[in-house]
């Protein structure tokens, strides 16, 4: 079965390497939400012995992912506390409480600068790819 070519993206350059073309990939993660459901905070509980949120951004490196965006709103200094700062850019969604996950989807997208091909979005109590 062959491969679809990827789109071509105005003012994106691709990297051409002979044959193998490679991908530059950022993930953005929501956790603005408001966690109405949950007593925890709701990307922090603890999954097979790491929490939700460090499961879902190693998950993430581990698909190929060179740049995370984090979008966060009341617990964005949690986040940063515990995810550190290793190529994670932190967006601060202060909307939260009157916006829904796709306005912080919209905050993170517009982060991700154009030299990426592909962007991989995930809520940020989804860890598994």
């Amino acid at each position: 079965m062959s491969s679809i070519p990827p789109r071509p993206v105005p003012g994106r350059q691709r990297i051409d390497d002979g044959d193998d073309m490679m991908m530059r990939i950022a993930a953005v993660i929501v956790a603005a939400g408001m966690g109405l459901r949950h007593t925890s905070l709701r990307p922090l509980p603890v999954l097979a012995g790491s929490t939700v949120i460090k499961s879902t951004t190693d998950n993430l490196r581990l698909a190929g992912a060179e740049l995370l965006v984090v979008v966060g709103g009341r617990i964005l200094d949690a986040l940063k506390r515990h995810l550190g700062a290793k190529n994670i850019l932190y967006i601060s969604n202060s909307a939260a409480r009157q916006t829904d996950m796709f306005y912080s989807a919209r905050c993170g997208l517009g982060a991700v600068p154009n030299e990426y091909d592909l962007i991989f979005f995930l809520p940020s109590d989804i860890p598994v790819l």
